[in-house]
Formats: C-alpha cells, sequence, structure tokens
C-alpha cells in the first residue's frame, strides 16, 4: 500500500515538476526573496490573524500572493504563544509554530504538517506500519526535502485533508503541538524504522507536543530493541516528561515491561526518582491498574525493583506507600511480596487508610483479582482488624466476595451477627452462596466452633511473628493452613 502511494507521488512530482517549471518559473524579485531572510514584519490586523489561527487557507491565499515571500509574525502581549506562517515562493505554503523557547536562532524552527501530503503523506504511513523499505527510499532521495527529524500534526487529518503543504529539511529540538518521525515509529514499536531513523541523524532527545522523548513512547513489549537503539545513540536514560516528570524507569514499571526495566537499570536508570506525585519507579508500577492476565508480569516488574535495591516503604505525596497501591489493585503476589521484604503493614496514607481499608474499599471492582488473598495475607502479616461495629458496613460493600467476608470473620473469636446482617445481603447473592450466608446468619444464634476459638486464641498469642513461628513447628499441612485462615466457604 505505501509503496503503490510511492509510486503515485513520484509520477504526480514529474508533472507538477513541469508545470512549474514552464509557467511559474521564479522572477528575479521572486528569486531574491527566496534566497535572501527577510526581517520579520509585525501583524496586528485582526482578519490577518484569525485566517492564521483558524487554518482558513483560502483567506490566507487572498492575503499573501504566491510570489511573496512572508515572514510574518503574529506577536500578542502576556505569555501567549508566538505564532509565524511563511512560504516560499513557487510553493503551495506551509504554516509552522513559531519557537517558544526563546532561542536566538530561529533556523532550526520545526515544520508543522497538518496533512502529510505527497512524500510525507508516504513516509509518515510507512513510519506507523513499519516499512523500513519505503522510509529509506524517502529519506535517501534529496529531492523529498524530508528529515528524519520531520515533525506531523495527525490530530486532525480529516479536517486537512485538502491542504497541501511544502516540506524543508528543519532539524527539531523542539516541537510543540507535533511529534517528530522518531516519536510515532518509537510509539507504533517500528523497530526497523527507529533504526534507520537514528542511522540518518534523527534527535533521540526530541521532544513532543506532550514533553515527551522518544524513550517515554516506548510502552510495549514489542518496543524493547527501540529502547536499546536509542540508549545507544545517546538518549538520555534519566530524562524526564514535562508534565508528569516521569523517567523511563517510571513509564516502563507502570506498563508491566520487565525487560524494559532490566535493561534501563543496565543504563543506569535511578531507582528512587520520583515524579511530580511524588512516586518512585516502584510506585508507579504498584500504582498502575491493570487486568487479572497481566497481574503476573506487574508482579515480575516490582520483583525486579525491589531486588535491585528499591524502597519498599516510599510514600508518594498523598503518603500512598507501594502495598497501598499494590492493595488497591488487588494484586496478592505484589502485596506478598512487600510484606516479606518488611513492608509497614499498617501505615497509613494522608486519608488515614491502612492497607487492609484500601483493599476492602476495591474489593467490590475486583472480584477477579482474588482480593480475599490480599485480605488473608494482610491479616497474616498483622494487620489491625477493622473494628467489630464496622463489619456490617463492610458486609454491605464486600457480600459479592464472601471470602472477604470470611477472613475477616475468621480474624474475630466473636462477632455479634443480628437481623441486620441479613438485610444487608442482596437476596441473589445468598441465592448464589447460600452455604456460607447461611452459616454466617446462623451465628446470630450459635457460638463459633472450640476448633475455631483455640485458632484465634493462638493467633493472638503469636501476633506480629506468626508466620515467623509456624515456619519454624513441624505442623501438618492442614492444621498449617488452617491457622493461616485457609478458606472453607463456610463458617463453625
Amino acid at each position: 500500500m505505501a509503496q503503490s502511494r510511492l509510486d503515485e507521488w513520484k509520477y504526480s512530482r514529474r508533472r507538477r515538476s513541469r508545470y512549474h517549471h514552464s509557467e511559474h518559473s521564479l522572477s528575479p524579485v521572486g528569486q531574491r526573496c527566496q534566497n535572501s531572510r527577510l526581517e520579520p514584519l509585525e501583524c496586528r490586523d485582526l482578519l490577518v490573524q484569525n485566517a492564521l489561527f483558524t487554518g482558513d487557507l483560502e483567506m490566507v491565499q487572498k492575503y499573501f500572493t504566491k510570489s511573496a515571500a512572508i515572514n510574518l509574525i503574529i506577536e500578542n502581549k502576556g505569555d501567549e504563544l508566538r505564532w509565524t506562517s511563511r512560504k516560499f515562493g513557487g510553493g503551495s505554503g506551509y504554516c509552522v509554530m513559531g519557537d517558544i523557547t526563546g532561542r536566538e536562532d530561529k533556523s532550526q524552527e520545526p515544520i508543522c504538517t497538518r496533512k502529510a501530503d505527497g512524500p510525507a503523506q508516504v513516509y509518515w504511513q510507512a513510519l506507523l506500519t513499519g516499512d523500513q523499505g519505503v522510509v529509506a527510499e524517502i529519506l535517501s532521495d534529496p529531492q523529498n526535502n524530508l528529515s528524519p527529524n520531520a515533525v506531523f500534526d495527525t490530530s486532525d487529518l480529516e479536517e486537512w485533508k485538502n491542504y497541501r503543504f511544502n516540506f524543508r529539511r528543519l532539524t527539531v529540538n523542539f516541537a510543540p503541538g507535533v511529534k517528530t518521525a522518531l516519536h510515532e515509529a518509537c510509539a507504533a514499536a517500528s523497530t526497523d524504522c527507529v533504526r534507520l531513523l537514528l542511522s540518518f541523524g534523527a534527535d533521540p532527545e526530541a521532544v513532543s507536543e506532550d514533553g515527551y522523548k522518544p524513550l517515554h513512547l516506548c510502552k510495549s513489549p514489542d518496543s524493547l530493541e527501540c529502547v536499546q537503539q536509542l540508549l545507544q545513540h545517546g538518549a538520555s536514560v534519566n530524562s524526564r516528561t514535562e508534565e508528569e516528570d516521569d523517567t523511563a524507569l517510571h513509564v516502563a514499571a507502570r506498563h508491566g515491561l520487565t525487560d524494559h526495566v532490566q535493561l534501563l537499570l543496565r543504563y543506569g536508570a535511578e531507582l528512587e526518582a520520583e515524579n511530580k506525585e511524588g512516586q518512585t519507579p516502584l510506585n508507579a508500577g504498584c500504582a498502575q491498574p491493570h487486568q487479572p492476565q497481566d497481574m503476573d508480569r506487574h508482579y515480575r516488574v516490582c520483583q525486579l525493583l525491589v531486588e535491585s535495591g528499591a524502597s519498599i516503604n516510599a510514600a508518594d505525596r498523598d503518603r500512598q506507600h507501594p502495598l497501598h497501591l499494590a492493595c488497591k489493585n488487588a494484586n496478592a503476589q505484589i502485596v506478598e511480596l512487600l510484606l516479606a521484604r518488611g513492608a509497614n503493614v499498617n501505615v497509613m496514607n494522608y486519608s488515614g487508610n491502612t492497607a487492609l481499608h484500601n483493599i476492602l474499599q476495591a474489593t467490590a471492582y475486583k472480584l477477579e483479582h482474588c482480593p480475599e488473598l490480599v485480605v488473608q495475607a494482610l491479616l497474616n502479616h498483622g494487620a489491625i482488624r477493622v473494628w467489630p461495629g464496622s463489619l456490617l458496613k463492610v458486609l454491605r460493600y464486600c457480600h459479592t466476595c464472601p471470602r472477604v467476608i470470611e477472613a475477616l470473620m475468621n480474624s474475630y473469636d466473636h462477632v455479634r451477627v443480628s437481623e441486620e446482617w441479613v438485610e444487608a445481603v442482596p437476596v441473589e447473592v445468598v441465592q448464589k452462596y447460600p452455604r456460607f450466608y447461611q452459616s454466617l446468619f446462623s451465628l446470630e444464634q450459635r457460638p463459633r466452633s472450640l476448633q475455631h476459638l483455640a485458632r484465634c486464641t493462638l493467633r493472638t498469642f503469636l501476633e506480629g511473628r506468626l508466620l515467623q513461628v509456624l515456619s519454624q513447628l513441624q505442623l501438618p499441612s492442614a492444621l498449617h493452613r488452617f491457622l493461616l485462615l485457609s478458606f472453607e466457604d463456610v463458617l463453625y
């Protein structure tokens, strides 16, 4: 597809070049305008400003003749953006957004293409599809005037589909409102195109409209080689995004990319770098919501970070620790990892919530993640239990996961069950789990079993050191599981 577009463009270019040569060759005045750098003119005409800001090509063509070389600056007072429109004689024109970095050298301003016409259209599509051959052919042809640092603004292609733009071979070190070709290739995980663009001199440190460098857009497992190429060509491993202040390690941890994390750490990524939310990469990895099928790879990322020395008690600006965040996402593997490494099970965040509060609040939304395993782990590591008077409220919120209720109930020797408990559980839920809820409601009339009371006594005696002591006792496996609140789907 991309090759056919390329062939069509080559044919139309030959026709256009003959047409322009015979009928629209530059006059001496036009040539002087093209070859010289005119001093910029200031424009305060609201009609001209409106035409440029709204992209009214017809009005722009009315105000500016084809033979004129335009270097027009619209300058507003205050800190607003400055826009520049330029047109070179004999061409159909293009618009660029002026540099707002305050640099003196304006020759490096980025080109902004709304509709990638001709070679640029083929170029952009080839980048997205990873067609290395087409990209190489276009970049190798000097007549295309396309750079490996070409900038694309593809936000509204449909609106601009009938507009035509010329392209100049300009480098991009700052690109407000656009992405470079390298950004697009990294986002698409087009490894061959990334390698090719870098070999042609693409800037691995170019900044996109959102303040991202190419390294920050490597968010998929397939982009590992892209990361490797960027780092080998001088990309800074600890560069930050402009808005979030994330490093590439934050991005990789957040997306559960174990191989990316390993590679970035080899290149010296900072384990304790904090973003604007105060999150370290471990916090970011624990905080990212994920589907049940992705729980294992997110666990492996956190495991790698912890084994590399990441602080398990690093708190963000809301005093959320990795354990709080892992509980919100109901990832029992990460919770067990953090607890085994000594995470404080009862530390509170700014809202006064402990990790146990967080998992109970998330239970109804994380049923497929098996939240009962998180509750069980927290209780076995000495989590402060819910005040008995609040258990009715917990039942109202967590009744769809009876095993969460079971774990909580089995951590008390006695709980006062009333008629309100029956009313708190919808009939359809009782019908779905009849054995468990009938055993729960029957506790209103009868005490817990002697076996359960013995379990509670031993757990209370070993509070804070339960797991350490049990690991040293040669207990039958069934008794060991019973003491650690194994699930039986019924209360005795």
